[in-house]
């Protein structure tokens, strides 16, 4: 029966012998023994709860190292929803007044903030920038974290900084599910985008599923659900600009044509202009061990998946969205806003076993 995200069963299960660490005499093996002489006909019946099948899921925080976070510079984290008919600036406006805040010894650690403004914010309805790492979590400067940062298990939060929320290590590792190459056989193969000519001087990449050798620094427009297998690196510099249209998305997954995969991904000067607003609509997969950077100099609204690459976030623009890295490196002077809606196709989990009782009636 249907709970939420998982569900109940009840199962009838009957062992013919029994699992044994070992045979009745001697040393126990490396792996259990079916062993029929114990048991010849056990019926037991349990009671189960299973997590259903997860595709496109959720990330475990606004940016997460599997390795190690490295946070530093003047950036601040925080958390909002994406939301087409609330934008980001309306659910700042839209923030209850903040009284004044002390700690345990009196000591002042915020003023009293007005409701609407974005102080008042970031210790209200914002206050959800968490970041993490299966490692440790390192923070270095005048940083705030509007939110939590939970190190790994045995790990710590080191460094400076401010954060607002917990620094406790998770319990258990954070499990990411691997990042996978696999173009189809349908794909479309490009030679090369569509350049600009004299008479459309801006190219269009249309709705479909392509694949590219590599992506080379130029204007392109997005119109449609684009989905990109790269074999290569993406270099996107200067004034270049990927421009994501109204109602259109672009997925790249990021692999190569042998293992192991090691293209990078770089996006510098006008980056990605995503006119749909949602992060979501923008998603980066990369299966590489090679590099992933963003340091554009517009506002970025998108998700990395990336468990196997190092990855950088650096620039003075905004940016909403999610990130994963194998090493996450958060700096610069602006704002990581983690969309708590985020959802990477990259994310995908089977039927998982959550827990499970005998029953005796």
């Amino acid at each position: 029966r249907p709970v939420g995200r998982h569900f109940h069963s009840l199962h009838k299960v009957s062992f013919k012998g029994c699992y044994v660490f070992g045979p009745p005499i001697g040393p126990p093996p490396s792996a259990p023994v079916f062993d029929r002489r114990l048991h010849n006909n056990v019926w037991r019946k349990v009671e189960a709860t299973f997590q259903r099948p997860v595709t496109g899921g959720s990330y475990p925080a606004g940016a997460f190292g599997k390795l190690s976070l490295f946070a530093h510079g003047g950036i601040y984290t925080n958390s909002y929803v994406y939301n087409p008919s609330l934008t980001y600036a309306q659910q700042v406006a839209s923030a209850p007044a903040v009284a004044a805040l002390y700690d345990a010894q009196g000591n002042l650690v915020h003023p009293a903030y007005a409701a609407g403004t974005l102080d008042a914010y970031n210790w209200s309805l914002g206050m959800g920038g968490n970041v993490g790492s299966n490692g440790p979590v390192s923070t270095v400067g005048a940083l705030v974290i509007y939110g939590n940062a939970t190190p790994g298990p045995g790990d710590t939060v080191t460094g400076g900084g401010t954060i607002t929320g917990s620094t406790a290590p998770y319990l258990t590792p954070v499990q990411l599910p691997p990042a996978t190459y696999n173009p189809p056989a349908t794909a479309t193969v490009l030679a090369s985008l569509p350049a600009a000519t004299h008479s459309t001087p801006n190219p269009v990449l249309p709705a479909g599923t392509y694949r590219l050798a590599s992506w080379p620094s130029q204007n392109i427009t997005i119109n449609g659900d684009v989905t990109v297998y790269l074999d290569g690196d993406l270099s996107q510099n200067g004034g270049d600009t990927i421009t994501i249209n109204p109602g259109s998305s672009l997925t790249i997954y990021v692999g190569g044509t042998t293992t192991p995969y090691t293209s990078k991904f770089t996006l510098n000067g006008g980056g990605v202009v995503n006119n749909t607003g949602n992060p979501s609509a923008f998603s980066v997969i990369s299966a590489s061990t090679g590099a992933v950077k963003l340091a554009g100099g517009a506002v970025f609204y998108g998700n990395v998946y990336a468990p196997n690459a190092p990855v950088t976030v650096i620039g003075n623009a905004d940016s909403f969205g999610a990130v994963i890295g194998a090493t996450t490196d958060l700096g610069g002077t602006a704002a990581w806003h983690w969309d708590m809606n985020a959802k990477s196709p990259a994310i995908i989990y089977d039927v998982m076993l959550v827990a499970w009782r005998e029953l005796y009636n």
